[in-house]
């Protein structure tokens, strides 16, 4: 057995001198890991290098070896990356090979990486994303975006608020339904949409500013309409259809008290009864003021020393609409708060998804109560 390895051993080692007979060869780790982000007109490579402590230096050829650029690196004892940008790059899909090098010029074998620069071709091939609609919601606008492309970041949305500063917003890529706040009347708005070639892209891509533009005529709430009916009791006079457009939004008495409100009852008949009777549409648009709000309210009020009992009033299919007839927002859409005035009992007057219920106390029927529903500031 010792002789066969003896002999075994000196024919290998025969076999290694037919190779090193021109001087040992040494072999240097290649790059690891390689990863090619492309960007606008530039592309980054970058690598590992792992336990190899010979690396010095690198070199990275593209455009089958016309073209190169070299560094040096310093190993550390951990795993480093490094990492090279190419700047100045034609758009275009590029094949790379990066050889690695140690201070005698020993040559790692290739590691190789295929990435892609974009450029004006891609940034003309960008279609920006489009709104199918707007909404009045409250002081802002909603935003009804079309479908967004997988390659788009969102968009950049740029306009003067109602308070006069300005306002850059981003709506993310996965929103189709995006809200302006304290957007004005008669306001517009620049908007350009970001892309992304991929995740790992260097760059971002812009397309050119659009502008958009917010009217009165398509959004800004100018009509309300609603059905009323009654229930039990016979006071008369205990509810008021009412506007204000100095109402502070504060929901508490005093605050409402302070308020300016425009009686508008009389513009159409409400109930006599339980049967449902439509109220409206009534245009208040001469009632508004130019970049204020206005309030709607309903007002109950049970007074004990006029004639009769207290009565119940519902309020249902409650509409703000634009100039054109398009519906801006419903009842739960509308905001309604209630505010009470004197010693009402709770739980007497309700909201709800459909209807707001507006009524006197159950028990204390000797003192004057006041119950209102106000909504929440439209434009």
């Amino acid at each position: 057995m010792v002789i066969t390895c003896a002999l075994g051993c000196k024919k290998m080692e025969d076999k290694i001198s037919e190779f090193i007979k021109d001087g040992e060869t040494i072999y240097i780790a290649k790059a690891d890991s390689i990863k090619a982000r492309g960007g606008n007109e530039r592309i980054e490579l970058s690598w590992l290098l792992l336990s190899d402590p010979k690396v010095t230096n690198y070199k990275i050829y593209w455009n089958s070896r016309q073209d190169s650029v070299g560094g040096a690196v310093t190993k550390s004892q951990d795993v480093d990356t490094v990492r090279v940008t190419l700047n100045g790059m034609v758009e275009g899909t590029y094949y790379f090979e990066i050889f690695m090098f140690d201070k005698d010029g020993n040559a790692s074998i290739p590691a190789t990486a295929i990435g892609r620069v974009y450029g004006e071709q891609y940034q003309a091939s960008l279609l920006g994303r489009t709104y199918r609609g707007m909404t009045r919601v409250g002081e802002g606008v909603e935003i009804d975006w079309m479908p967004a492309q997988p390659s788009l970041v969102g968009v950049e949305v740029k306009y003067r608020d109602s308070e006069g500063g300005i306002v850059e917003h981003i709506v993310p890529q996965g929103a189709e339904l995006d809200t302006l706040q304290k957007f004005p009347p008669n306001g517009d708005f620049q908007y350009r949409s970001m892309f992304k070639p991929d995740s790992n892209a260097l760059d971002v891509f812009y397309t050119e500013y659009e502008s958009g533009q917010i009217t009165n005529d398509l959004l800004d709430v100018s009509a309300v309409s609603f059905s009323s009916s009654v229930q039990y009791g016979a006071q008369e006079d205990q509810l008021t259809v009412l506007l204000s457009s100095d109402f502070n939004g504060k929901y508490d008495a005093d605050n409402v008290q302070a308020a300016t409100w425009i009686d508008i009852t009389d513009a159409y008949p409400l109930a006599a009864g339980t049967s449902r009777t439509p109220w409206g549409p009534k245009d208040f648009s001469e009632f508004k003021v130019e970049n204020k709000p206005m309030y709607i309210a309903f007002m109950y009020v049970f007074d004990p020393e006029k004639s009769g009992s207290q009565r119940n009033w519902l309020i249902r299919d409650f509409e703000l609409t634009s100039v054109n007839g398009e519906v801006i927002a419903n009842l739960p859409e509308s905001g309604f708060t209630l505010v009470h005035e004197g010693a009402v009992e709770p739980g007497r007057s309700t909201l709800s998804s459909t209807t707001i219920t507006l009524r006197g106390n159950a028990s204390n029927t000797e003192t004057k109560t006041v119950t209102w529903a106000i909504s929440k500031a439209l434009f």
